[in-house]
């Protein structure tokens, strides 16, 4: 009887060991399965998940359309500049004694003022841009952040006193001095 016992006791064993095996099994197919759909979950999410586009626009701070948001700069930036013209006492009494009663400025082939009077106004040093009794203009530089602009200055009858170049640059103010000793006298005189 106790052989049978002992066979009886074997035959348990052999099944705990055989269901310890199975369960093993079970436990390790089981986690493969919850790995493998929760990968193939993260995969199908991503697709889903909706990407951020960035914010594009002027990222130049001196552009006039600075867009302080924009994250990526897609090239729309424009410029403008600021011109202002002025001149000293020797220029005044040079012209008023060439009766030159008004002054036209042409920026690039652009008369940009009806005209502007020649009087006992004048600087002892460079005003700022649209400062009171200043002659002053705004230049659209578009999408260029620096231009070169010509520039002729006559008096009422057309006579040509000044002829130069200007290299404009985008939100700064460009301050130009007539002298004397670029300006072109009348022979006349």
């Amino acid at each position: 009887m106790e052989t049978r016992n002992h066979s009886k006791t074997g035959r348990i064993r052999k099944a705990i060991r055989v269901g310890r095996k199975t369960f093993n099994h079970m436990k390790k197919t089981l986690f493969l399965i919850m790995y493998f759909s929760l990968i193939n979950g993260l995969v199908l999410m991503d697709g889903c998940i909706e990407k951020k586009t960035p914010i594009k626009g002027c990222m130049d701070i001196d552009g006039i359309n600075y867009n302080v948001l924009a994250e990526e700069e897609d090239g729309s930036c424009l410029y403008e500049a600021e011109i202002v013209f002025w001149y000293n006492q020797a220029v005044v009494n040079e012209l008023i004694a060439e009766h030159v009663g008004y002054l036209k400025y042409t920026v690039n082939g652009i008369w940009n003022t009806s005209s502007v009077p020649v009087s006992s106004v004048y600087w002892t040093s460079a005003p700022d841009c649209f400062a009171n009794d200043s002659y002053s203009t705004s230049i659209d530089l578009d999408h260029g952040k620096t231009q070169s602009l010509s520039l002729k200055v006559t008096d009422n009858t057309g006579y040509e006193y000044w002829n130069s170049t200007l290299n404009l640059v985008g939100n700064t103010c460009l301050k130009v001095e007539l002298t004397l000793n670029s300006m072109k006298k009348k022979d006349n005189f």
